[in-house]
């Protein structure tokens, strides 16, 4: 695991909503280890099993063979669309609809 982040501009603190933090706590405490997504063998997850499970989530969707990395970009548009700038977490009432 790198302790650093590429460029200052990489390194930002976020505000998550309520329910994602309960969410996140939930799953922190389910894994009985320290990663809230770990792997079956409570481990860090191997960036090439990761992209073999996306790959098989996300076959016959219109998401397939969109790249890992790209789901930043998805997920940056997709908050851009609902008018959350970035370095602002959205609020449920943003993504609500």
């Amino acid at each position: 695991m790198q302790s650093h982040t590429k460029s200052k501009a990489s390194m930002r603190t976020i505000t998550p909503p309520a329910w994602v933090m309960e969410l996140l706590v939930k799953r922190h405490t389910d894994s009985h280890g320290p990663w809230v997504f770990p792997s079956t063998a409570g481990t860090l997850r191997d960036p090439d099993n990761t992209r073999k499970q996306l790959r098989q989530t996300v076959a016959g969707t219109e998401l397939q063979g969109l790249h890992p990395h790209a789901f930043c970009h998805l997920v940056a548009t997709r908050l851009d669309a609902v008018a959350c700038p970035r370095g602002r977490s959205p609020t449920t009432s943003d993504t609500s609809g």
